[in-house]
C-alpha cells in the first residue's frame, strides 16, 4: 500500500496507525512523520566599514517550527555556525550578533559564511566585508613661489587601501589654474595681481570617504 499525506499547511511531528488485516491475523502499526519547514536568512549585512570602527551584524533568522523534530514535547531549536571568517571575529549564538574590529592587515575585502541549522536543513549566508582606509593628505601645507615663475605640484595622500583610486578636488578664489583631479598635479603661473597670500580647500576621495585639507599659497 501506498501513505499519503498532504503538507501543504501542515508542520512538526505527527502521529499515523496503518491497520493490517488479512482476515485471520491483523496488525497495528504506529509511525511518526516530521515536517519540516526550512529556517529562512531574513537579515542583511552591511558590506563595508571604516577602518576603526566596530562591525556589528544582528543574524536574523524565521523557521516557523515550533517542536524538535521527533520530539513533540521539546522545542525548536535553531544552531549557528561561522565556518568561515576573518581572525577576530566572533558570532554570539544568543543574540545572533556577529562582532569584529578589523586589524590594519584586515584593511580591504573580508569573507564571511554564517550556517544556521535546524537539525534537518542547513541554509547559509556568504558575504564580504570590505575595510575602508579614510585617505589622508601628506603633502605640505604650505607652498612659496616667486612672482614669474611656474608653480608645478603634486598632492600626496596616504591611503593603507592600496587598490584604491583617488580623485582630488579643489576650491580656490584663483583665476586660470590648472588642476587635474585623477593625478593631483597643480599648474600655476601667478601674475602681478595675485602677489600675497593665497588659500587653496583640497579633498581627496576614495569613492568611500573623503580627506580634506587646506593649503596656503605664498607668492612673492
Amino acid at each position: 500500500g501506498m501513505l499519503g499525506f498532504d503538507a501543504t499547511d501542515q508542520i512538526d511531528n505527527f502521529s499515523y496507525v496503518i491497520h493490517l488485516n488479512d482476515k485471520i491475523d491483523k496488525d497495528i502499526f504506529i509511525g511518526e512523520l516530521y515536517v519540516n519547514d526550512p529556517p529562512k536568512i531574513l537579515s542583511t549585512p552591511e558590506t563595508h566599514i571604516q577602518f576603526g570602527e566596530t562591525y556589528k551584524y544582528v543574524f536574523i533568522v524565521e523557521d516557523n517550527n515550533t517542536e524538535k523534530p521527533h520530539y513533540a514535547n521539546q522545542p525548536n531549536k535553531i544552531y549557528y555556525k561561522m565556518p568561515v571568517a576573518p581572525q577576530g571575529a566572533s558570532f554570539n549564538n544568543i543574540d545572533q550578533t556577529l562582532s569584529w574590529m578589523p586589524t590594519k592587515e584586515q584593511i580591504g575585502k573580508n569573507s564571511f559564511i554564517i550556517e544556521v541549522t535546524d537539525s534537518v536543513d542547513i541554509v547559509s549566508q556568504e558575504f564580504s566585508v570590505f575595510v575602508n582606509d579614510r585617505p589622508n593628505i601628506v603633502s605640505p601645507d604650505s607652498l612659496s613661489i616667486m612672482l614669474g615663475d611656474t608653480l608645478f605640484h603634486y598632492f600626496n595622500a596616504q591611503d593603507l587601501n592600496q587598490d584604491s583610486e583617488l580623485l582630488y578636488t579643489i576650491k580656490t578664489t584663483i583665476d586660470e589654474i590648472l588642476f587635474s583631479g585623477k593625478a593631483g598635479k597643480l599648474v600655476w603661473v601667478p601674475k602681478e595681481d595675485d602677489l600675497g597670500f593665497h588659500t587653496l580647500e583640497i579633498s581627496v576621495s576614495d569613492g568611500f570617504n573623503t580627506g580634506t585639507d587646506v593649503q596656503k599659497l605664498n607668492i612673492f
